[in-house]
């Protein structure tokens, strides 16, 4: 029985002892992974510590190509209370953040939302370094750090089409489009524009269209059909007694004649 005891005693310390060394023994990582973007979009990426007993606080720097991507906000999470972050650069930012009660494992230092700003194809590494890192009572040593990259996939959005603009409408048509198509010859035949005093200005006379003037017949002088003509002889004054004058010459020659052969 006390031999039994004896062998259990020095297996629980063996465990024990070997719970401590692997304790001891843990690697605290620092990591980002890598992550893709369209052109003109925005993504979220955690930055983790792994392996971290009691974690306290600590500030981390995430450098980048600014032509390719840009920091534009920065969240803590449910182990980890961002306190400050800034552009310590154009092209780094630095993070602050913390946890006042402690706490140990895998955590989420800070999520981290980048902006893809250049083109299709454009690519950059998101590089991490560790400025500090310390648990509630002491300063914690960073057994590795991961960086990761940042990639722009996909097609920029495209152009928009150029906005048709409508017809404007003619002020004798009640508001409907007065567009035409021109004759083969070249002419134009479209209706007559109003002036600014409301009258309808007519459209210059051009010699090659269907609405030419009438012209003179051929073989006539131009200057005949043009001629003034004689005004007609008006009629007499007393219309219906031009005979009276010969009948009374005839009653006079009547009379004279009788006198003669009494």
């Amino acid at each position: 029985m006390n031999q039994i005891n004896t062998t259990s005693i020095k297996v629980l310390f063996t465990c024990l002892l070997l719970s401590f060394t692997v304790q001891c023994c843990a690697a605290t990582t620092v990591s980002i992974r890598d992550i893709t973007a369209d052109p003109g979009d925005s993504v979220t990426v955690p930055i983790r510590i792994d392996g971290i007993e009691d974690y306290g606080t600590a500030t981390i720097n995430l450098e980048y190509d600014p032509a390719v991507a840009e920091v534009t906000d920065v969240t803590g999470s449910s182990d980890s209370t961002v306190i400050a972050w800034n552009h310590v650069a154009p092209n780094e930012v630095g993070i602050s953040a913390w946890n006042i009660g402690g706490v140990s494992g895998n955590i989420v230092f800070a999520d981290v939302m980048i902006k893809a700003v250049g083109n299709s194809g454009g690519s950059t590494t998101l590089t991490l370094t560790v400025d500090t890192l310390q648990n509630t009572s002491k300063e914690v040593p960073v057994d590795d750090i991961s960086s990761g990259s940042f990639t722009i996939t996909g097609q920029a959005p495209a152009d928009q089409a150029p906005t048709q603009v409508p017809p404007t409408p003619s002020a004798n048509d009640g508001g409907a489009s007065t567009s035409h198509t021109p004759h083969d010859d070249g002419t134009d035949t479209s209706p007559a524009s109003p002036r600014s005093d409301g009258e309808m200005q007519p459209t210059p006379y051009d010699a090659g269209t269907d609405s030419s003037p009438p012209t003179h017949p051929s073989g006539e002088d131009e200057a005949h059909s043009t001629a003034t003509p004689t005004p007609k002889k008006p009629p007499s004054a007393m219309p219906g007694f031009g005979g009276v004058p010969l009948v009374i010459g005839l009653l006079t020659a009547y009379l004279i004649a009788r006198q003669r052969f009494r």
